[in-house]
């Protein structure tokens, strides 16, 4: 049987160094301020949010709570009002593809890759109780009155119907099973009035499945109606359901769950998720090739608002979106650097941005010990040390990060880690950018840089070294920057912990 485990979870593995790696020193010489005593762990910090992609989200009933699955075998909890990751939950060797609150917002249910569903009190570090299906899940559900949740799961030969099974929420228990006429289940939900509802077909067929809905009464298991037609998606209230053609042109359907009837056709290139508000007046839905998302009103037939995505190169689309309880926020991911974004969905704006974990080449602490950086390929993200709070994220890979030694300015390099060709210097006062050194084709991969003063013998060592100057409000900045190891060490003798 699986374990799980609670926060601080396994390092990240690092990608391999140079040969020889420069060092990276976090040490106070006399007379600079040290690291308070009472710091959170550095480690915890990095190991905030996922380290890879999003795969699962869920909103509490009561908007105080978003989860987050990962394809990383993680399971997190954020404060929706401050942005900060409450809780993480680790599982062993099994990704998370299902999420799903209670309605009372106390207890959350998860589904892996695996076929095992986990039942958590968001207090507890540990699963309340593990069931272990065997075989991939399709849908989960929980019941309107918190006593139960439905699971339907792929059968056990291919020759068999898929079945549903509805749980006891309390131990996990087997309370009945729902057979089905389906090779496998598309869609699931409970109904305000306890009927469970579900879509599906024959799913392997070469051609667009053929679907069908039934209702279920949940405390006889007798089935109440049938209805020709379904989805991949139902409204919270299983009144409405969604299905995708691809056939081209490429369209979304929306159709009366109960008596299949066509509501509205949206026209889509690709369309990729879909989901129904709670209220199920609005449908939001993205775009298989990129981050971009749309909500539709369901009344009006026409697009409110436009969520914009990502233009990064080999980004692809987004693998989770959900709507918060009263419709208002819309979260979704995986964006850059395995973040995730909650979205004003009336009016579009960003309103937070739960970091995701960086493959992080290279550290560095303000002398005061305020700010934490960490570079990546992704960029540089800069923590709060007080707060424990990503402050800023800057742009560029990132694979060394060094301050000066009286903390007032930031210099990052890409670094032979990630190839580049410019030397960047960052306000800390204002994390603005005060210079950006290009090399040209002389663009050899920086191995060290350090801050030095402009009287320094250091800025003559030769042609393989190189200093820059630069004036912010009439001073005189230099910063040097060495770019082979060999010529690296020669200098580390002159400083060794912080430059001068």
């Amino acid at each position: 049987m699986m374990t799980a485990q609670s926060t601080p979870s396994q390092p990240i593995p690092q990608a391999q160094a140079p040969a020889v790696a420069p060092i990276a020193v976090v040490a106070s010489t006399p007379g600079e301020g040290a690291i308070p005593a009472d710091a959170h762990r550095l480690d915890e910090i990095l190991q905030s949010g996922h380290s890879s992609s999003i795969s699962a989200l869920a909103f509490s009933r009561d908007g105080r709570w978003l989860a987050s699955g990962g394809l990383d075998s993680s399971i997190i909890l954020w404060n929706t009002s401050t942005g900060e990751q409450t809780r993480k939950w680790t599982i062993e060797n099994s990704n998370v593809t299902q999420l799903v609150f209670s309605p009372d917002s106390k207890r959350l249910v998860s589904a892996d890759e695996g076929g095992i569903v986990r039942g958590w009190k968001l207090e507890s570090a540990q699963p309340q109780y593990t069931v272990n299906f065997h075989r991939f899940i399709r849908a989960l559900a929980y019941s309107v009155d918190g006593q139960s949740w439905a699971v339907a799961a792929d059968p056990k030969d291919e020759a068999a119907n898929a079945q549903i099974e509805l749980h006891d929420a309390d131990s996990g228990n087997l309370i009945r099973t729902l057979k089905t006429e389906w090779q496998g289940v598309t869609a699931m939900t409970f109904t305000p009035q306890g009927t469970l509802i579900a879509s599906g077909g024959a799913l392997e067929s070469d051609d667009a499945p053929d679907l069908s809905t039934a209702a279920w009464n949940e405390h006889t298991g007798e089935i109440e109606k049938r209805i020709s037609g379904g989805g991949v998606v139902f409204s919270p209230d299983g009144s409405l359901v969604a299905d995708v053609e691809e056939l081209n042109p490429a369209k979304t359907l929306i159709k009366s769950a109960l008596t299949g009837e066509t509501k509205l056709v949206i026209p889509a290139r690709a369309t990729g998720l879909v989901r129904f508000s709670p209220d199920g007046r609005e449908v939001i839905f993205s775009s298989a090739g990129n981050k971009e998302l749309q909500i539709w009103s369901i009344e009006t037939g026409k697009e409110t608002v436009a969520l914009p995505g990502e233009t990064t190169i080999g980004s692809g689309g987004l693998q989770a979106v959900a709507f918060s309880a009263d419709a208002k926020t819309v979260a979704a991911g995986p964006y850059e650097g395995n973040a995730i974004k909650t979205w004003d969905s009336g009016s579009g704006p960003e309103l937070h941005a739960f970091p995701g974990q960086l493959a992080v080449q290279g550290i560095a602490v303000s002398p005061d010990g305020r700010w934490l950086v960490a570079g990546s390929q992704h960029g540089t993200n800069i923590w709060d040390l007080e707060t424990r709070k990503l402050a800023r994220m800057l742009d560029g890979a990132a694979n060394f990060a060094l301050f000066s030694k009286d903390g007032r300015w930031l210099a990052t390099n890409p670094g032979a880690q990630f190839p580049g060709e410019t030397l960047k210097v960052w306000d800390t006062k204002t994390w603005t950018l005060a210079a950006d050194f290009h090399f040209g084709q002389r663009g050899t991969p920086v191995f060290s840089i350090a801050f030095i003063p402009n009287d320094s013998p250091l800025t003559t060592l030769g042609p393989l070294s190189r200093s820059f100057e630069f004036t912010v409000g009439g001073e005189s900045i230099r910063s040097g920057a060495h770019h082979l190891l060999s010529l690296s060490a020669r200098i580390r003798r002159f400083l060794p912990y912080a430059p001068a």
